[in-house]
Formats: C-alpha cells, sequence, structure tokens
C-alpha cells in the first residue's frame, strides 16, 4: 500500500490566500452580471464635456466598471451645484440639487450623457457630478466638473480713432515701408507674405488666414504697438503659459490661457507675448490687467523693432474656437464692435491716401467688404478647430 505523501496545512493555506481573488478585483463573468465586486465609476469618475452651445452643453461619462449587482439595475443621478461642495456623495445630496430623472439600463462601461440646458454666458461657476447607485443601497460618486463660460469685456488691446499726428490709432501704429524694403512698419510694397502686413488686425473668420481647409481664421490676429500691452479680456484666472521657441530651443514668445474659474473648460487664449510676462499660473486677473507685450515681428529674418504680432482665441471645452462677440458683455458690444469697424474703416483711407501716389496697381480695399458681417455680429459663432 503506497503511503500518502503529507503536506504541510501552512502550504494549503497559502495556496488558498493566493488563488482567492480579493474583494476588490473584478470578478466579472463575460455575462455582466459583476456579482463579488465593489461599485465602482467608469474611467475612474472622468467627465467630459461636448456639444456646447451658448445655452447648453452635453455631459459625458463611462458607465461603471465594477458593481455588485447586474450593471443595467444601477441607476445614474446628475447633480448640480452653485458651489465647489460636491466632493462626496454626503456632501452632494446635502448640498446639489438633482437634475431631471435617474438614468438607467447601462451596461458595463459604456458612453452615458446628460443634456445641461438652460444657461447663459452670465451665469455664476456652476458644479456638476453623477452618483451611481445600486438598489441594495450602495453609492459612488463621480468627479466633479466645473462649468463657466467667460464674459469679454476688451479686445485685449485700445482701440482708438487714428490720430495723425501721432500717427496711432489706440495701440495700433499707422507706419508704411517703401519699395526698398525698409522695416519698421506694416504695410510695405516689397514684401507682403500672404498679405500679412496689409492690416492692423485680422478678424475671426477672416478667410485671409483661413487654413487646413477652415473656412476662416480662428482668432483674431492684432498687429500692434509693439510696446503695447496686451492686456485680460476677462475677469479670471491664469491657468496654463506655453513657452514657445524658434525651433531651435530658443524662447521667443508664450502662449497666455486665462479661464473663468480653474478647471473650466472655457479658456482665452492670448498668445505670442514676449518676455518678461506679468503673470503667472495661478494668479487672478480682472479684465483690463496687464498680461504682457506682443511678440516682435519678423520679415526677411529681421527684427521688427516697433511692430508685434499677438492673437485673441476664444476655446469652448469641446475645442470649438468662437468669435469673440458670441461672449461679449452685452453692454460692451456695440462699442467694441464699433471700434473693430472704426478701425478698419481709418486704415482703408490711410492706405488709400498712399497708394493714390505710391501703389496705384494696389486694390483699394484692404477689407473686402464682405467681412463687413464681423463688424456687427457673428455670422457664424463657432469654427472647427
Amino acid at each position: 500500500m503506497k503511503r500518502i505523501k503529507y503536506i504541510p496545512l501552512v502550504f494549503i493555506c497559502l495556496y488558498l490566500v493566493l488563488s482567492c481573488p480579493s474583494p476588490s478585483e473584478d470578478t466579472n463573468d463575460e455575462s455582466g452580471t459583476g456579482y463579488g465586486s465593489e461599485l465602482n465609476p467608469g474611467d475612474i469618475g472622468k467627465f467630459t464635456v461636448s456639444d456646447v452651445t451658448l445655452t447648453s452643453f452635453t455631459l459625458n461619462w463611462l458607465s461603471a466598471t465594477d458593481s455588485p449587482v447586474p450593471f443595467e439595475q444601477l441607476e445614474y443621478r446628475v447633480y448640480r451645484s452653485g458651489s465647489d461642495n460636491l466632493s462626496t456623495v454626503e456632501d452632494t445630496l446635502a448640498n446639489g440639487t438633482q437634475i431631471g430623472s435617474a438614468l438607467t439600463g447601462a451596461a458595463k462601461g459604456v458612453p452615458m450623457s446628460f443634456q445641461i440646458t438652460g444657461l447663459s454666458k452670465t451665469d455664476p461657476p456652476s458644479y456638476y457630478t453623477v452618483i451611481v447607485s445600486s438598489q441594495g443601497g450602495d453609492k459612488k460618486i463621480y468627479n466633479t466638473c466645473v462649468y463657466a463660460m467667460p464674459v469679454i469685456k476688451n479686445l485685449s488691446l485700445d482701440f482708438a480713432p487714428f490720430d495723425s499726428v501721432t500717427g496711432s490709432a489706440g495701440d495700433f501704429l499707422f507706419t508704411l515701408g517703401s519699395d526698398t524694403g525698409t522695416i519698421n512698419k506694416i504695410y510695405d510694397t516689397a514684401f507682403n507674405f500672404n498679405d500679412m502686413k496689409l492690416r492692423p488686425l485680422h478678424v475671426f473668420g477672416d478667410t485671409l488666414l483661413a487654413h487646413d481647409g477652415s473656412p476662416g481664421s480662428r482668432e483674431m490676429v492684432f498687429h500692434p504697438d509693439a510696446d503695447a500691452y496686451i492686456v485680460s479680456p476677462i475677469d479670471g484666472v491664469v491657468t496654463q503659459i506655453i513657452a514657445q521657441d524658434d525651433y531651435g530651443g530658443t524662447v521667443i514668445d508664450n502662449e497666455v490661457f486665462i479661464a473663468p474659474v480653474e478647471g473650466s473648460g472655457w479658456q482665452i487664449s492670448l498668445d505670442h507675448l514676449r518676455n518678461p510676462l506679468q503673470v503667472e499660473v495661478g494668479d487672478s486677473v480682472s479684465a483690463g490687467d496687464n498680461i504682457g507685450k506682443p511678440s516682435l515681428e519678423y520679415e526677411h529674418d529681421d527684427e521688427i523693432t516697433d511692430i508685434g504680432m499677438s492673437e485673441f482665441l476664444v476655446l469652448s471645452p469641446d475645442n470649438r474656437c468662437w468669435c469673440p462677440f458670441a461672449l461679449f458683455d452685452d453692454t460692451l458690444a456695440d462699442t467694441w464692435k464699433s471700434n473693430v469697424s472704426q478701425l478698419m474703416q481709418d486704415w482703408e483711407d490711410y492706405i488709400d491716401t498712399y497708394d493714390s501716389s505710391h501703389n496705384p496697381d494696389h486694390e483699394a480695399d484692404q477689407y473686402d467688404p464682405s467681412m463687413s458681417a464681423w463688424c456687427s455680429g457673428c455670422t457664424d459663432q463657432y469654427l472647427d478647430p
């Protein structure tokens, strides 16, 4: 008779410990019942925002990826608050207001969405989250999504009627070059790369600056006095500063992002600001505060010392580029539309005087008459990136 080899008890216990899953492991079977797991939000509770309009947006998330009950039985409820006080289930139930009815029937880890409506650009910041719950009473919370639209109060520079004595129109120098290629000017008959030097500003949607097959420029482009200060167009916070180099490692300017509140997907980009900047990441700013000076323009690889260049871009959380006038303060919008129209007309008059004696073959209109719509309001509120 064979003897059975004795296996010490300690090795049997060790085998059982190593072979049995811990309660936190996902033991969901292929049928998706998910029994034996904790309740956990999908994608660690992250949100995305899409389909942004001036009065609504869509909140998106992934359904739970772990559940002690069949996933389709879980319930998802969206909550909103006017303060950042939705960090826990208890806080959300106490401080938040449920929007709409509970959503059910979602399988494991699938996209879910809820449309938020009735918004206005003047609304204070609002905060959103989702609580997922099971019939057994388990509740887990997703992250918090903050939403606030910017209210634009200026176009980052000073606009004023042209003064023939000073040769300026607010922060814009009206300077001319010569047929020999003299630098330090906007208008130069000897060198006009894509006609960039023919205008002190390019408005949103300008087809002259369209790229990648887009219907028009996604940003406003300015050529102001190099010593002018670019100012914040909104009340908000500096969320990011990106140093930009010359593709050789030398930093030549910066892109500064300003949001209405920290974490908001809406933001203003002030691009091509040279060092030193007047702000740092985390600084709170008010509309009109100095941010920095424009990057110096270059022509034939020569640095132009008195004409700068900067860009003004409005971005929504779904990465669309918006016309600034779509988000302008209603009490200031007409004044600034008039400012843009005045600058265009003053520049036309200035160039017409020059062309009559220096460049009679050049087209008189520097601004396409069809672009007048961009002075009185946006034909299209946004352009895709």
